[in-house]
């Protein structure tokens, strides 16, 4: 199958569990707004093909610490967005071509890439290569969500004004291609003043761009995908590296 990075994986127990693993955490609608409060804002987008309750989990531990906490769908490249009038609409399936039409082609490289040695410039240098060569619909498809993110901030401004805090500016957050976001938010829009890439492959054309904001990496099987962060900075930049864990054990999707 191809990962939220359209990074190629045969990983089919990615998903599996036993009904004794199913965690519930604690999570409620209607919850009573806090009189004369506002609390910061962090915004979080899931994966490529993924869904907003991916890394409820995450999003409920941040919620809990004293942060609003808005989890994006991105229409028709989520595997589904439900809304409340009972409607939805499904990933479409026509992306898989789009990201990979070449399917050797597209393999062939992918590995030459993840098993590559050398400096963060160095393998940049091949990540950028790798995704002019394969992967131009993902590079395209960056403006479009970060476009859906800041629609959904300016929602929020009216809808839940009372309830958040934007003095201090917005954080950005994501799981892979969604972590892609957050990066590219931190280039592109002064309201995003810091962000959190999880496992996520850096799509995109950065070329003479320098970064001004904090940016945090937590990264395994993606690390060689996601250099560009570490180059060309002018703020606190830290990356953890897991090196036991999988693209998807970065989120409860297995928990869904």
């Amino acid at each position: 199958m191809v990962n939220g990075d359209g990074i190629l994986t045969e990983d089919k127990k990615a998903f599996h569990i036993k009904n004794e693993d199913i965690l519930q955490t604690e999570c409620y609608e209607g919850a009573i707004h806090v009189d004369n409060r506002k609390f910061p804002l962090v915004v979080f987008s899931h994966g490529y093909n993924s869904y907003v309750e991916a890394n409820t989990f995450l999003c409920c531990e941040l919620a809990s610490n004293g942060y609003v906490v808005a989890s994006i769908g991105h229409a028709y490249e989520a595997a589904i967005n439900e809304f409340d009038d009972g409607t939805y609409d499904l990933y479409d399936i026509k992306n898989n071509r789009r990201i990979c039409n070449n399917f050797i082609r597209h393999f062939i490289s992918q590995v030459k890439l993840l098993k590559s040695k050398g400096t963060p410039e160095e393998l940049y240098k091949k990540f950028d290569a790798f995704q002019r060569e394969n992967a131009k619909f993902l590079m395209e498809r960056i403006h479009e969500w970060g476009k859906d993110v800041m629609c959904v901030i300016d929602t929020l401004k009216t809808k839940y004004v009372v309830w958040i805090d934007f003095s201090k500016g917005i954080g950005a957050s994501g799981h892979s291609f969604g972590g892609a976001t957050a990066y590219y938010l931190c280039q592109h829009s002064e309201e995003i003043t810091c962000g959190i890439n999880i496992d996520g492959g850096i799509f995109g054309d950065y070329e003479g761009m320098v970064m001004k904001k904090p940016f945090l990496q937590i990264l395994g099987e993606s690390y060689n995908t996601a250099t560009k962060p570490l180059l060309d900075t002018e703020a606190p930049v830290k990356c953890e590296i897991f090196h036991d864990i999988k693209h998807s054990g970065f989120t409860d999707a297995k928990f869904f």
